[in-house]
């Protein structure tokens, strides 16, 4: 089957691909601007420890949602690599341990606009200035573990709205009072408690 040409959207649940497999997967897609996945660890189970999607692929990806589930007692790391971000605006991650730390290279995501982490097990998120050059909204929802912003982020003053846990607020504080101290005030989100 030849990749998609009018497809726009591609919303998929329960998709379980062996790591190996993916990349040939995701070719079909590659003109695909927004897609959604529901990524399930496959049938190897507690036995497989990484879980890879190759995204190098969607050269026209605008929008990426992908959301993690495995098994409660299994600790499973789950890697978006190869990600061809050309033109991706939209980055949600949502479950699943995404190694210890994601080190971002400069303008992997040149334009991102809006990235959210969301109960992922990451403690170190490391970028430099021009990792995120145009991103305006930066959400981190149910990351215990994380430990802080990059202080990295001081330096994108494209940033409109950093909204973060309660345990992150000390961090995201400074980097308002130092971006305002450069001319830009983002607005800071602190919800009391999540539901």
């Amino acid at each position: 089957m030849p990749p998609s040409e009018t497809l726009r959207t591609f919303l998929c649940t329960n998709l379980v691909i062996p790591y190996e497999r993916s990349e040939m997967f995701f070719t079909k897609l590659q003109n695909v601007p927004t897609l959604k996945c529901q990524v399930k660890n496959s049938e190897y189970g507690r036995e497989h420890s990484k879980l890879i999607l190759k995204l190098d692929t969607l050269s026209h990806l605008e929008s990426l949602r992908v959301q993690y589930k495995t098994f409660a007692d299994t600790a499973m790391e789950f890697n978006v690599c190869n990600l061809e971000a050309t033109h991706l605006e939209v980055l949600k991650l949502d479950g699943g341990i995404f190694g210890e730390t994601w080190n971002v290279e400069d303008e992997e995501f040149q334009n991102l606009k809006f990235l959210r982490l969301k109960t992922l097990g990451i403690e170190e998120l490391n970028a430099s200035d021009n990792s995120f050059p145009r991103l305006k909204h930066f959400v981190v929802e149910k990351c215990a573990y994380l430990q802080e912003i990059p202080p990295s982020f001081v330096n994108i003053l494209t940033l409109k709205i950093i909204e973060v846990d309660p345990h992150l607020e000390i961090s995201a504080r400074q980097i308002q009072e130092e971006q305002k101290d450069l001319g830009n005030d983002p607005e800071l989100l602190i919800p009391s408690r999540y539901w």
